[in-house]
C-alpha cells in the first residue's frame, strides 16, 4: 500500500498482488456499476486510501454482536385498580330491633307449647298404660312436671339471649335499652301465671 502510495509500485501490480488481476472494460462495467473517477492523490500525502465496499455485500454480525444482551421489552405498568366502593346499609331502627326480637320470642313460645303438647300426650298415654288409676295419674304427672322444668330452664336461656342481643343492638344506636328489662319481667310474669293454670288443671 505504501509504495502504491510512493509511485514506487503501479496500480495494476497492486491489484496483481491483491489476486484481482486485469479485467475488461465491460466486466470492470459489471463489477462497478456507478465507478467515480479515482482523483490523483499528492504523493506527500501519507492517508492510505481507504477500501471499497464491494456491492451486494451482506455484512454478517461478528461475535462481539452476538453477545451484546438483546434489549428487553417492558410490559407497560399495571394500571391501578379503582377502589370499590361498598355498600353502606342503613342501620335499622329502634322500633325494627325490637320488632324482630319478639318475633323471635313469639316463635320460641310456639315451639315450647308444641313440645308441653308432646308431653302431654306421652303422660296420657303412661297413665293409661299403667292401668288408669288414680295413683297412676299422680305417678305420671309428677315425672311429667319433671320434664316441664327442664323445658322451663331451656326456656330462661333462650330468652335471656334474645334480650342481651336486644339490649346491645339497641346501644350501638343509641337508643334506650329500658324495654329489654320490660320483657324479661313480662316473660317471667307469663311463665308463672302459666304454671300456676297447668298446674291446677292436671294436678
Amino acid at each position: 500500500m505504501e509504495g502504491l502510495i510512493n509511485g514506487n509500485l503501479s496500480l495494476d501490480d497492486f491489484k496483481n498482488q491483491l489476486g484481482i488481476g486485469e479485467s475488461s472494460p465491460e466486466q470492470k462495467a459489471e463489477e462497478v456499476p456507478d465507478a467515480q473517477p479515482v482523483e490523483n492523490e499528492s504523493p506527500s500525502s501519507n492517508t492510505e486510501p481507504q477500501k471499497k465496499t464491494e456491492p451486494n455485500k451482506v455484512t454478517e454480525p461478528t461475535k462481539a454482536d452476538e453477545a451484546q444482551p438483546k434489549p428487553e421489552t417492558q410490559a407497560p405498568a399495571a394500571q391501578p385498580e379503582a377502589p370499590t366502593k361498598t355498600e353502606e346499609h342503613p342501620k335499622p331502627s329502634a322500633q325494627e330491633l325490637l320488632d324482630a326480637a319478639v318475633k323471635e320470642l313469639y316463635a320460641y313460645e310456639a315451639e315450647l307449647l308444641a313440645k308441653l303438647g308432646e308431653l302431654k300426650k306421652e303422660a296420657l298415654d303412661e297413665y293409661r298404660a299403667r292401668g288408669g288409676k288414680r295413683e297412676d295419674l299422680i305417678a305420671v304427672g309428677m315425672e311429667g312436671l319433671d320434664k316441664c322444668y327442664e323445658l322451663e330452664a331451656q326456656a330462661d336461656v333462650k330468652v335471656r339471649e334474645v334480650l342481651d342481643k336486644l339490649k346491645a343492638d339497641l346501644e350501638a344506636i343509641g337508643a334506650d335499652t329500658t324495654i329489654t328489662k320490660e320483657l324479661w319481667e313480662y316473660y317471667c310474669d307469663e311463665k308463672v301465671n302459666s304454671k300456676t293454670y297447668y298446674m291446677n288443671k292436671y294436678l
